[in-house]
C-alpha cells in the first residue's frame, strides 16, 4: 500500500487479489503452483490491451560504459572460466551459511583454469576468502547485471540472480527452498538446474556444497571429466564454527539481505 500512495499509480494489476481488496484495479487469476512468471507477464499483456505474441524472453539493459568497466575487472582472467558464487537471497533463511559459501570454494576453487566471483552486496562476508578468489568490486545492479552476462557459471540462492542469467541463458545452479511457488519462480530455461531444499533454512541443509558441486561434475561445467562426484557430509559437520576445509567461520554464520547491489 505505502509503494502504491508513494508512486501514486492510477493502475494496479494484483495477482490471485480478492474483490473486496478496493486498491487493485483489477486482479489476474494466477496459478502460480504450476505456471511460470513468463507466463504471468502474458496476462498482464493481455490485461492491458496489449497482444502478446512471440518470444517472452527476458531483455535487460545496462549502459555500454559499465560493459566497459567490467570487461575491465575481468581482462586479467579473459581465458578463465568466470564463476559467479551469491550466497545471499531476498531473506535470510534463504541464504548460504558463510561455511557452506566456504566450503563450496573449496570444491570449485582448483585448477589455474577458474576464477570465483562472489557477490557480497552488503559486505557481510566475515570471513577471508582463499587465493584466486575475488569480491565483486562495484556497488550498482548494472554492473551484477554485466558480471553475469560475461561470467560463464552463476550458483545463487537469489531469484533475482537466476532471472538475470536466464536473460543470457547462463550455466546456472540455482537453490531454492521448497515453496509452492517455485514453479512460477524457477530458471525457466534448459541451461539451469533447480536444486530444492527441505530445511527450514538453507543453512541447515545438508551437504549443499556437495550437492552443488556434484551437479557441476554432472554436468561437466568446468569441461574436467577426471572430476569426481564428492561423498556427503553430515549435518553436524556443517554446522561446527570450524569448517571441514580449516577456515574458521564466525558464530554469526548467517547473512541477511533484501536487495541487491553488489
Amino acid at each position: 500500500m505505502k509503494l502504491f500512495n508513494d508512486i501514486n499509480a492510477r493502475f494496479v494489476i494484483g495477482l490471485n487479489k480478492k474483490p473486496d481488496m478496493g486498491h487493485y484495479t483489477v486482479s489476474v487469476s494466477f496459478k502460480n503452483e504450476k505456471q511460470h512468471v513468463t507466463e504471468l507477464l502474458s496476462l498482464f499483456c493481455i490485461m492491458i490491451g496489449v497482444k502478446a505474441t512471440g518470444s517472452v524472453d527476458y531483455s535487460l539493459y545496462f549502459p555500454d560504459s559499465v560493459l566497459n568497466e567490467v570487461k575491465d575487472f575481468l581482462n586479467p582472467w579473459k581465458k578463465k572460466k568466470k564463476i559467479i558464487i551469491d550466497a545471499y537471497a531476498g531473506t535470510p533463511e534463504r541464504n548460504f551459511s558463510q561455511q557452506q559459501l566456504l566450503d563450496l570454494i573449496h570444491l570449485v576453487n582448483k585448477g589455474k583454469e577458474i576464477k570465483l566471483i562472489i557477490l557480497d552486496h552488503r559486505n557481510e562476508l566475515l570471513v577471508p576468502l582463499p587465493s584466486g578468489v575475488v569480491k565483486n568490486p562495484f556497488c550498482t545492479l548494472h554492473h551484477v547485471m554485466a558480471l553475469i552476462k560475461e561470467s560463464d557459471i552463476v550458483i545463487t540462492p537469489d531469484t533475482s540472480i537466476v532471472h538475470i542469467s536466464a536473460a543470457w541463458k547462463k550455466p546456472l545452479i540455482a537453490v531454492y527452498k521448497n515453496l509452492p511457488n517455485n514453479n512460477m519462480w524457477a530458471p525457466g530455461y534448459e541451461n539451469a538446474s533447480h536444486l530444492i531444499v527441505h530445511d527450514d533454512k538453507t543453512s541447515d541443509a545438508d551437504n549443499i556444497p556437495e550437492r552443488i558441486f556434484n551437479e557441476i561434475v554432472r554436468r561437466n561445467l568446468l569441461d574436467r571429466h577426471e572430476m569426481k562426484i564428492q561423498s556427503p557430509v553430515s549435518v553436524t559437520e556443517l554446522k561446527e564454527p570450524v569448517s571441514k576445509y580449516g577456515y574458521h567461520v564466525p558464530e554469526r554464520s548467517i547473512a541477511s539481505s533484501d536487495q541487491l547491489c553488489c
